[in-house]
């Protein structure tokens, strides 16, 4: 299943109780859950962000969350998501499958100029919070 956490585009988060409830349906079912939270620091409500795989050790081995600080920062030409897996085993089939893809792709290496992307988001996270205050009571 597939989860957009907070909602794009209302920008809501989810609750404990939804995510839990959630939870229960896949835990059912057998279902993993892969938590697009690329949004989850842009919210249109004092709602915190509750990231799944914290709700329960049951979310954790069944949840894929993925971030990165191209929504927050406006950084989309930045390659610097990540996906966290908390079930070692699923973790090291999606890097084994990544792997695959990159050489059956020929995907060549990270080249230097990707180095310059590192400061930049060094700068974007150090100044995380006031930047995000700032914006998010704008019209």
């Amino acid at each position: 299943m597939s989860l957009c956490n907070p909602h794009n585009p209302a920008g809501r988060a989810w609750t404990q109780e939804e995510l839990g409830a959630l939870n229960d349906v896949c835990e059912r079912y057998g279902i993993l859950v892969i938590s697009d939270d690329i949004h989850c620091d842009i919210r249109l409500s004092d709602r915190p962000h509750i990231v799944l795989s914290c709700i329960s050790d049951d979310a954790a081995e069944k949840s894929f969350i993925c971030t990165a600080p191209t929504k927050t920062f406006n950084l989309a030409e930045v390659p610097s998501a990540t996906i966290s897996v908390a079930n070692k085993k699923r973790r090291n089939e999606l890097l084994v499958a990544m792997l695959f893809q990159a050489r059956a792709s020929e995907i060549a290496p990270r080249n230097a100029r990707d180095l310059m992307f590192w400061p930049l988001l060094l700068v974007a996270e150090s100044r995380h919070e006031a930047w995000l205050l700032s914006h998010r009571n704008e019209p």
